[in-house]
């Protein structure tokens, strides 16, 4: 099935529900750095970086995230403008987009 690759930018991340804890399930996005927050990208993430993501969120927030989705919902309010992601699964980071993180 092809999944095409948006870029979207992290904006809130949340952490898992259920037994594990001190893990990310998952992060908010949008698709512009200080756009309205449209959904949810939950699948993709290994467990080093679920950790690291809920222990240091600043570095995360602003990158931008590549990640692959069945289709693009169209914005409710605006037809015109592209909505949530369908089914967004996490593929890596864009390193030439957003906020990098200094190490």
């Amino acid at each position: 099935k092809f999944r095409p690759e948006h870029d979207v930018y992290v904006r809130q991340i949340h952490p898992e529900t259920g037994e594990r804890h001190g893990l990310a399930g998952a992060f908010s996005y949008s698709w512009t750095p200080r756009g309205k927050i449209i959904g949810r990208v939950g699948t993709g993430l290994n467990h080093d970086l679920k950790r690291d993501m809920l222990e240091n969120p600043s570095k995360y927030i602003g990158r931008v995230a590549r990640v692959r989705a069945e289709a693009v919902y169209r914005d409710k309010k605006n037809p015109k403008k592209p909505g949530a992601l369908r089914a967004p699964s996490f593929q890596d980071w864009h390193l030439d987009k957003g906020h990098q993180p200094i190490e």
